[in-house]
């Protein structure tokens, strides 16, 4: 039995709904995003669950339009963090192939539930990897174009500036400085010989 699960669309969401499922006793075989592949589950287990996913900012997805634009969320946010070819491909045959429908159908039906274009929410998408990759990693924003297939960094700078107002240099420089982690080696507990 699969049930989808709106608005979980990253890694930490995925650890997230595993920590709900362990501690409510809930068996389950796996998880991803946007989906708990569960072997049953009881309906008083199914209100639990549903209560525990709302206190997190999750719910769990009953209508087919909604299952299918949440199976479309988690394609698309598969592609965009694997990083593997997805400039390459051409997103419409990919979504087609993998959910079996028309992507025309898809197209509507995304856009009717969700009030946005299939397109405007791949990019909103991208543009909040491209704020953790800023937030997370020492990558310049060269490497973070080159990284999400962006056709130079001045795109990627315009994108971003669109969606937060600033541009990658400038959302980086308001961020506070990290301060270095120690090594092992100065560590005051390290043995020195």
């Amino acid at each position: 039995m699969i049930l989808y699960i709106k608005n979980m669309v990253c890694p930490r969401c995925v650890l997230a709904v595993e920590r709900v499922l362990n501690d409510n006793n809930i068996p389950f075989e796996r998880v991803e995003i946007g989906a708990v592949h569960l072997l049953d589950i009881a309906p008083a287990h199914r209100v639990i669950l549903e209560n525990a996913l709302a206190q997190i900012g999750l719910e769990i997805i009953n209508e087919r339009a909604q299952n299918i634009c949440q199976q479309v969320k988690n394609i698309l946010v598969d592609v965009l963090y694997k990083r593997k070819n997805h400039l390459i491909i051409n997103l419409s045959e990919h979504l087609s192939n993998l959910l079996h429908l028309n992507y025309h159908y898809i197209s509507y039906l995304f856009a009717t539930v969700e009030k946005t274009t299939i397109e405007k929410y791949f990019i909103q998408q991208k543009i909040q990897y491209v704020q953790s990759l800023l937030l997370d990693s020492n990558l310049t924003i060269s490497q973070i174009a080159w990284e999400l297939n962006y056709s130079s960094v001045a795109h990627l700078s315009q994108q971003f500036k669109q969606h937060t107002g600033l541009t990658p240099s400038q959302f980086r420089k308001s961020l506070p400085p990290v301060p270095p982690q120690n090594s092992i080696k100065d560590s005051p507990n390290s043995i020195n010989n």
